[in-house]
């Protein structure tokens, strides 16, 4: 009742999200009595966020301020639910493909939040939480430039030591769905087009690089599987053996 006056008055107004988020500090514990309405606040922060890095630039600075993001990690934390980690996954997804601003961006990306998210333990086997996971990858790694892809490395002596983004990522080349394939080859696109001299030499690097050799032997598989068929059409249609 209370949530629905609020939303009559003014959805989008700074006071509103400073409600949204405290009812969100307020949960400790996720389970079947109120999950669907954890779900319902994190869609009403998303909506808000995205609403007021195009119009309003208090909002953002309040949600930096009262650092929203380390609340969704807290939630990944203390809830096992699925629904409930692909719901957190997918309007994040959402909220940073909507960013604009490079502040905005620059920010999320700061302070170990979107690697805490990243190297959380899922239960993949759950439902569609995996293409969850890989959209939200995704999603990031379409808004990686050569400002940004700093903050989602660990270096050590000008080498980077961690790139979670992308090892984790790779995890998923070779899924069973193919549309989670397609979304891995995209993302790696993407950071192969950031031209960073370090993450390069980092993706060259072993075990990394075996990624390459993987995509190579799978493209060889995909080779004598395509000759084999062709040779065996050639066989039904002229009767003649290849």
């Amino acid at each position: 009742m209370l949530r629905s006056f609020w939303r009559t008055v003014d959805r989008f107004s700074l006071q509103h999200f400073k409600h949204i988020i405290n009812e969100l500090r307020g949960i400790k514990v996720v389970d079947k009595f109120n999950r669907e309405a954890v779900v319902d606040i994190l869609q009403s922060i998303v909506e808000i966020v995205s609403y007021g890095d195009k119009h309003d630039p208090s909002i953002f600075e309040c949600f930096m301020e009262l650092q929203v993001l380390a609340e969704f990690v807290r939630l990944l934390k203390i809830s096992r639910n699925p629904r409930i980690q692909a719901a957190v996954l997918q309007y994040l997804s959402i909220m940073i493909q909507n960013l604009q601003s490079e502040q905005a961006i620059y920010y999320c990306f700061s302070n170990g939040y979107i690697n805490s998210i990243i190297t959380h333990e899922y239960e993949f086997h759950a439902g569609d939480l995996a293409l969850y996971y890989v959209s939200f990858l995704r999603t990031v790694s379409g808004k990686l430039s050569k400002d940004t892809v700093c903050l989602l490395v660990k270096t050590q002596e000008d080498a980077v030591t961690s790139f979670p983004l992308y090892t984790e990522a790779i995890r998923f080349a070779h899924h069973g769905e193919k549309m989670i394939q397609t979304a891995i080859r995209s993302l790696t696109l993407s950071i192969y087009n950031v031209s960073d001299d370090m993450v390069y030499r980092f993706l060259m690097t072993p075990p990394t690089s075996e990624y390459f050799s993987d995509l190579f032997l799978k493209l060889r598989e995909e080779c004598v599987h395509l000759d084999t068929t062709i040779c065996s059409l050639r066989y039904v249609f002229s009767d003649t053996k290849c």
